[in-house]
C-alpha cells in the first residue's frame, strides 16, 4: 500500500502526481496496486492527470467523464469512451476513433497500432499531450456531434 496518499472516506482517493491530483476509486486503486509495478501506476495516474489538465483547459468537464476501469481509465461521453490511458502489458493512451481518422491524424502525432475490436488507436505514453492534443480534440468533436 502507498501510504503516502490520503483517503476520501471510503470510496475515492486522492493521488497526487507530479501533473496534478487525481480522484481515484478505493476499490480501483487497490487492484492496481496488487496488480502492477508502483513506477507504472504512478506514471499511469501522471498521464492521467494530464489528460484530466487538458480536460479543464479546454472546458469539456461538464461533458466528459472519468472512469476507472480494471485495465484502463477513460474518459467517455455518456457510454462511449473518447480517450484515455491503457494500463495493460505496456501503459499507452487510446484514442477511439477509426483507423482512418487516426491514419489522417498520424501527421501530427503517429499512432502506435490500431485495435480494430476496441476501434481505438494507441500512442506511447511517452508521447507530449502537446503533441497528442489535436488527436485528442478530433477524438471530443467526433464523439461530441454524434451525441448531439
Amino acid at each position: 500500500k502507498h501510504s503516502d496518499t490520503p483517503y476520501l472516506g471510503d470510496k475515492y482517493v486522492v493521488q497526487s502526481t507530479t501533473a496534478g491530483q487525481v480522484l481515484v476509486p478505493t476499490e480501483r486503486r487497490t487492484y492496481y496496486e496488487t496488480t502492477y509495478k508502483k513506477d507504472k501506476i504512478d506514471k499511469f495516474y501522471t498521464r492521467v492527470a494530464e489528460l484530466q489538465n487538458l480536460v479543464q483547459e479546454n472546458g469539456w468537464e461538464g461533458v466528459l467523464e472519468l472512469r476507472f476501469q480494471k485495465q484502463y481509465c477513460a474518459f467517455y461521453i455518456k457510454k462511449r469512451c473518447v480517450f484515455g490511458v491503457h494500463l495493460q502489458s505496456r501503459s499507452r493512451f487510446c484514442v477511439w476513433i477509426s483507423k482512418i481518422e487516426a491514419e489522417r491524424l498520424s501527421s501530427q502525432c503517429r499512432f502506435e497500432t490500431y485495435v480494430s475490436a476496441w476501434k481505438g488507436a494507441l500512442y506511447p505514453t511517452d508521447t507530449k499531450i502537446e503533441d497528442l492534443r489535436p488527436v485528442l480534440e478530433a477524438a471530443y468533436k467526433k464523439h461530441f456531434e454524434n451525441d448531439s
